[in-house]
Parts: structure tokens; C-alpha cells; sequence
């Protein structure tokens, strides 16, 4: 018969969906700190192209 492990969980910061969120964000931003201006440039198109649409959607 398998022993039950308990976890306690004390703080946000234990729980394994955050820091693989926070792992995803911090490889985010370490790549965003090497990528080129070009590149950023046409993410910011690309995001805002994103946001306008999202925009029109929700009316």
C-alpha cells in the first residue's frame, strides 16, 4: 500500500503552475533583452494588430 504525501501549501509562490509561470516569464524577458529592434518593432505590430482585433470582436 502507497503512503499518501501531503503538501502544504503556505504561498502562492508553492504552487507549481506559478513558477512554471514565472519560469516562462523570465525566459520571456531574458530573450526579449537579446532580440533585435527589427524583431521588437514587429511584435509591437503584431500586438497591436492583436489588441485592435480583440477590441473589434468584443463590441
Amino acid at each position: 500500500m502507497r503512503e499518501k504525501s501531503t503538501i502544504v501549501i503556505k504561498d502562492h509562490k508553492d504552487l507549481e503552475v506559478y513558477k512554471m509561470a514565472f519560469d516562462s516569464a523570465t525566459i520571456i524577458f531574458k530573450l526579449s533583452k537579446i532580440a533585435t529592434i527589427r524583431y521588437i518593432h514587429l511584435l509591437e505590430k503584431s500586438v497591436r494588430r492583436l489588441n485592435l482585433t480583440l477590441g473589434k470582436q468584443m463590441r
